[in-house]
């Protein structure tokens, strides 16, 4: 195989990488949920890649049922630095650091949530499209749908970035026990992040009849999409 063959086979891989990382502008994921021993709130630790930009945003959050939120905290660290080169913080630093804050609320460590779906990243739903997942609860399979309809309540104040991606939209939970009775979970229910035209199913975890559900929203970026996380926390009847 002559040089020149090599060089446009080893550019093609480098163009290749960068088009992948350049789909997406910035992605959520969590990393740790822990439920309190009644299971009416849980703790979120979740980081993420943010603004095209090698920013680590660690993040915790604390919600309640019914939709509360008693913690909101955020950190984010400059992977560069000042020399170019890339420095990563230390895992969970964030958690570490407020933990002794947070297990007087009676979360544990020990007791870590192990999530019933999971996905990096699954099907992306927009406005008229439906998507249903199979979950299981305790010891049967049950069915989770995520609706996704035009947002009259989506907030987005520049609607000409929305061209090509169609309207704001929202999205609705319903849950299909294995014996067909039906629930509405959540919705329609609009992201808290603005101008968002898609949404997808990320994790569900549960202790006792207490649900945790994690969606992503799908917001337009520079370069490809701001994905961001909305949390919804409920309890199974």
């Amino acid at each position: 195989m002559t040089w020149h063959v090599l060089w446009l086979l080893a550019l093609a891989s480098v163009l290749s990488s960068s088009a992948q990382r350049a789909m997406v502008v910035s992605d959520e994921q969590v990393k740790h949920v822990y439920f309190s021993p009644d299971g009416q709130r849980v703790l979120v630790a979740f980081d993420g890649e943010n603004g095209g930009r090698a920013l680590d945003d660690q993040r915790l959050k604390v919600l309640t049922m019914g939709g509360g939120e008693d913690w909101n905290v955020s950190s984010q660290h400059d992977l560069e630095g000042a020399t170019g080169k890339a420095r990563s913080p230390a895992p969970n630093m964030l958690l570490d650091r407020f933990w002794p804050l947070l297990a007087p609320s009676g979360f544990s460590r020990q007791r870590e949530s192990r999530p019933v779906f999971a996905a990096k990243s699954s099907q992306v739903s927009r406005a008229g499209q439906s998507v249903k997942y199979p979950v299981k609860l305790w010891v049967k399979t049950a069915t989770l749908k995520l609706n996704v309809s035009k947002g009259s309540g989506a907030y987005c104040p520049d609607p000409s970035i929305m061209d090509g991606f169609g309207a704001p939209a929202e999205f609705s939970l319903v849950l299909t026990g294995a014996d067909g009775r039906q629930q509405v979970l959540a919705g329609p229910k609009s992201s808290a992040a603005p101008c968002v035209y898609a949404y997808e199913l990320r994790r569900v975890d549960v202790q006792g009849k207490s649900l945790l559900i994690t969606v992503a929203a799908h917001a337009p970026g520079v370069e490809g999409p701001n994905i961001s996380l909305d949390f919804v926390i409920v309890t199974v009847k």
